[in-house]
């Protein structure tokens, strides 16, 4: 009896292990890219590559970093400032050695999100990221991440206008543009040949008379 409740102890156990898995994986599931700027060992939105600070989502599961200098804290609200998730990211982008420069940095991810805070060591919130303001840059306007022409100009290039092209007469117009010109042909051709018989008629009468 004891020996079963020994194994039933271990089948719950590892059941619940499972589960608590299976739920992190989900929580976990995807993740967004922070191209930051990393300076003077602390995060930045300035620096001398502005276009290159964005925000963009991954189908890569995040994984929560493991790393011997202490990490920054990447936290997620909707947009009614409700909190969704928050995990410990690698603020130099997995570079130990880095000084200077941009650094790309995971971070979890919730299709909620409407902005993603970061935290230094201390808890001391140092930036703060609208993912409806900012631009992947890479030549696709998605409007699912908010990319529109007016923040976005780089990926949502206007699409340049259809030349009109001009329109072609119909076979009544054409006929009919033939008949006028055939018209007005014969009524200059009549005029000429009035004009000189009337010439001559007047010569003759001349010559009658001298």
């Amino acid at each position: 009896m004891k020996k079963d409740l020994t194994i039933l102890f271990f089948l719950n156990l590892l059941l619940f292990s499972s589960v608590t898995q299976l739920f992190a994986a989900e929580k976990y599931a995807g993740s967004f890219l922070l191209h930051l700027y990393y300076e003077s060992e602390s995060l930045k939105l300035d620096g001398d590559e502005i276009g290159e600070l964005t925000i963009e989502s991954s189908t890569v599961d995040f994984v929560p970093p493991t790393r011997s200098y202490p990490l920054y804290t990447a936290s997620l609200y909707d947009k009614n400032n409700n909190f969704l998730i928050s995990a410990k990211i690698d603020q130099r982008g997995g570079n130990s050695e880095i000084k200077s420069g941009i650094v790309t940095i995971i971070a979890p991810f919730d299709k909620k999100t409407d902005r993603v805070e970061i935290s230094n060591e201390t808890g001391k919130k140092i930036i703060s990221l609208s993912i409806w303001g900012l631009c992947n840059y890479n030549k696709i306007c998605d409007s699912s991440l908010g990319e529109t022409g007016g923040n976005c100009s780089e990926d949502c290039v206007p699409k340049p206008s259809a030349t009109q092209p001009s329109p072609t007469p119909s076979i009544k117009q054409t006929l009919s543009s033939s008949g006028n010109r055939w018209v007005m042909g014969i009524w200059i051709f009549s005029g000429i040949i009035l004009a000189a018989g009337l010439t001559m008629i007047y010569i003759a009468k001349k010559r009658r008379e001298s």
